[in-house]
């Protein structure tokens, strides 16, 4: 009885040993171990964003906070959307859906506001300085939505946001070639951001070569980098004119929107 006894205690290591070796478990270990990893740098990226605009009042770095979680929660459930088992397709739909929303909330705002003139036609003021100024502008951006959208039925949503942190390269870049002068330290951030990019991009480019679903979702991704980027700067313009301004030696510069309003073709 104790020779038996002793015989089922010596197994106990051996079943713990083959538990703690169990491919299985290790992966369960690595995914909670990633799990906390992000849950980390999630907490850092929002202390840091609350502590770069510490100047700033603690409803408006809340309402920043809002925002970029609802940016990376429309990806994540675009993404849930276009995968199994609902495979949807028609990103289009969506992103209609996503700016009558806006409509709407600027309706109600207005209207809550007591400027329900501001919804009138006759606001829009001059048809020509409309169509020369407001109408690219207001182009560019569901066009990005949707080419984003679209790009997400192909390539995972963690690389579609790696793509898209090209957004400010790609924006600086434009605002840079039309007069608007960049700090140094600014151009180092860029740098910094745009080489993170670049190397995980690549890596993940490495890794599946000869993927045309990857090569698609690589193109509609930069396409929507590129169009958010021509609205940012063409939006920065309208507001901010004095801005673009080259040397006094060159005299001052006057860009066109129109010159970017070409990509949205």
């Amino acid at each position: 009885k104790f020779s038996a006894q002793l015989h089922c205690n010596s197994r106990v290591p051996r079943f713990l040993h083959k538990m703690m070796t169990s491919p299985a478990l290790h992966e369960e270990i690595s995914f909670l171990e990633g799990r906390m990893a992000a849950m980390a740098i999630v907490v850092l990226i929002f202390g840091g964003i609350m502590s770069t605009l510490r100047s700033k009042p603690v409803s408006t770095r809340l309402w920043i906070c809002l925002f970029v979680s609802s940016l990376v929660t429309t990806q994540l459930l675009m993404k849930k959307l276009s995968a199994p088992p609902h495979n949807f397709r028609f990103s289009g739909y969506v992103t209609a859906l996503h700016f009558m929303s806006v409509w709407c909330v600027c309706v109600g705002y207005w209207v809550s506001q007591e400027a329900i003139v501001k919804l009138h036609p006759e606001s829009l003021g001059s048809i020509r300085r409309y169509v020369t100024y407001i109408v690219p502008i207001a182009i560019s951006l569901p066009l990005s939505v949707v080419f984003n959208n679209q790009a997400l039925t192909f390539i995972g949503a963690g690389l579609n946001g790696i793509i898209g942190t090209m957004a400010p390269v790609t924006t600086a870049i434009l605002s840079h070639s039309l007069g608007r002068r960049i700090p140094l330290r600014g151009w180092f951030g860029i740098f910094v951001a745009g080489c993170g990019a670049f190397v995980i991009g690549w890596a993940e480019w490495s890794d599946n070569k000869g993927n045309t679903s990857l090569c698609i979702g690589f193109v509609m991704s930069g396409t929507s980098v590129l169009l958010r980027s021509s609205k940012v700067v063409m939006q920065d313009q309208l507001l901010s004119p004095n801005a673009y301004k080259q040397e006094e030696t060159f005299g001052p510069q006057q860009p066109s929107i129109g010159s970017l309003g070409i990509m949205h073709v």
